[in-house]
């Protein structure tokens, strides 16, 4: 086996699926040589290999300008000594390292849970003020939901914007919208999915998706039953389907022990025509029938 060849064996053993050569690997087709001609050295070295005697050297040079054959006839010596990933009992440097690779590469046997089951609604948001700003860094400022446990009504924003949930002129459009089928906002549980505003223009899908487990598990501990998804973004993260507004209206779906409706959010319908209005009227108007009041 020659260098070239010993070096290729080397690579293939240890897996390597991909090898750049200095000197391109190319047989070419040689043409036919007359009987005068003499043989070159490209055919002599790829197309018929001749066997050569490998000396022992002292050191092997390290990888790079100037290694050359040496570092050829080095990888050479190394196949022929025993390998001592094979050797039981004896792990040498490389055994080592693979194991340390494969270990890495393992999962954990028993991962730390995202949230941890909560007995009441204070120690969930103890909890979420300690770990929001280190799951999502540069936010601030914690919104806690607002409203009484066993609501008669769980509204969902995706994320507040005014320091509290519903706040502001979208807030005073929602206790009238709540007027108009006998709720007062006492009677309401008001949260979003996620806790603070976006550091940036919005959230990305990913951080939204992370904070659905603590929803799901806020709204059991405060006793929700029936609860209403505001705007169409936060319909589609906490139902987790890609439906528009419109075609999950006037439909309910049953996650666990909770019933989930969606409506236009009140900061858009503030500003929208007379045919949004009604649409987001007649939705209310069909929740009107299933709050926990209206079926005792």
């Amino acid at each position: 086996m020659n260098s070239r060849d010993a070096y290729l064996a080397w690579q293939a053993e240890i897996g390597t699926e991909e090898v750049v050569l200095a000197t391109p690997w190319i047989k070419p087709r040689p043409a036919a040589a007359s009987p005068s001609r003499a043989v070159t050295y490209a055919e002599r070295e790829f197309e018929v290999p001749q066997p050569e005697t490998f000396r022992p050297k002292a050191a092997a040079p390290a990888f790079g300008a100037g290694a050359g054959a040496d570092f050829f006839q080095s990888i050479a010596e190394s196949l022929a000594k025993p390998d001592p990933v094979s050797q039981r009992g004896n792990p040498g440097p490389v055994s080592a390292v693979l194991a340390g690779q494969a270990a890495a590469s393992k999962p954990s046997v028993s991962p730390a849970p995202f949230l941890p089951d909560h007995p009441n609604l204070e120690a969930y948001w103890a909890f979420l003020e300690a770990s929001c700003p280190i799951w999502f860094p540069g936010t601030s400022g914690l919104v806690r939901a607002e409203g009484p446990e066993r609501p008669a009504l769980a509204l969902v924003e995706l994320y507040p914007v005014e320091g509290r949930v519903l706040g502001g002129e979208p807030g005073a459009f929602l206790d009238k919208m709540m007027k108009g089928i006998g709720l007062a906002r006492e009677q309401l549980y008001l949260t979003s999915v996620m806790k603070t505003p976006p550091p940036g223009k919005a959230w990305a899908r990913k951080d939204v998706a992370r904070m659905l487990p603590a929803l799901s598990q806020e709204l059991r501990l405060a006793g929700a039953g029936l609860v209403l998804l505001l705007g169409e973004g936060c319909a589609q993260s906490v139902l987790r389907t890609g439906k528009s507004l419109a075609a999950l209206m006037e439909t309910a779906e049953n996650h666990g022990n909770m019933t989930m409706v969606a409506v236009e959010h009140p900061s858009l319908l503030m500003h929208a025509d007379e045919a949004a209005r009604r649409a987001a009227w007649n939705q209310l108007k069909w929740l009107r029938g299933r709050l926990p009041a209206a079926n005792s």
